[in-house]
């Protein structure tokens, strides 16, 4: 049952979505709002909390979507519950992870920072929980969804450190619609090369 964000609850979201607008991600909000998402698709992978959804909506417009990609469940409830408080009509919640494989992993979860749970962190470190998630690939949603949507501009990848994995279970949809990407990779992962290569592979600078 999708619950209303209280009073306090509402102004806590809204003043974290503007102070990461002005200041937390700054430049990284700057971007997304510096493009035309009018009529568009937008989509915001490793959600959290919906801040980048949030604004994502603002941008698309009455007639642009937003798709939001959340493997934690209490995380994929809790942007139910903002969707419904601030009538996000135009947001999708997917409470499941994207890899470049179908199937099902364990995201490890540190109990005080919800927001460092990865795929790639080992399963014995102290203070954090084991999830098991199930994942599917970005061609794999998009190939299942009916209806025709809007040409997708824009994709905000926050996953710790399993981007080259979404990318990846993403060509084809990255080939047909070439959208502005925003991740971050740590140095070690960025400096093999791998996802760069993969990126101008299909038409990217």
């Amino acid at each position: 049952m999708v619950a209303f964000m209280r009073l306090a609850e509402r102004l806590h979201f809204l003043h974290r979505a503007w102070r990461y607008r002005l200041r937390t991600e700054r430049d990284e909000l700057a971007f997304v709002h510096s493009r035309d998402l009018r009529g568009a698709t937008a989509l915001d992978i490793g959600a959290n909390r919906g801040i980048y959804s949030y604004w994502m909506h603002r941008a698309v417009g009455p007639t642009g979507i937003v798709v939001a990609f959340e493997p934690q469940p209490e995380l994929g409830a809790a942007l139910e519950d903002l969707k419904e408080t601030f009538r996000l009509d135009r947001l999708t919640v997917v409470n499941a992870g994207l890899s470049s494989n179908r199937g099902e992993m364990t995201l490890v979860r540190p109990r005080n920072h919800w927001a460092a749970a990865s795929f790639h962190l080992s399963p014995d470190l102290a203070d954090t929980d084991c999830l098991k998630i199930p994942v599917l690939t970005l061609d794999e949603y998009f190939d299942s969804v009916c209806q025709p949507i809007p040409p997708v501009r824009l994709i905000k990848c926050d996953v710790q450190d399993h981007e080259e994995d979404v990318f990846l279970g993403g060509e084809r949809l990255l080939r047909q619609h070439l959208p502005d990407l925003v991740f971050e990779q740590l140095d070690h992962c960025w400096e093999t090369g791998r996802l760069a290569r993969f990126l101008k592979g299909l038409g990217y600078t």
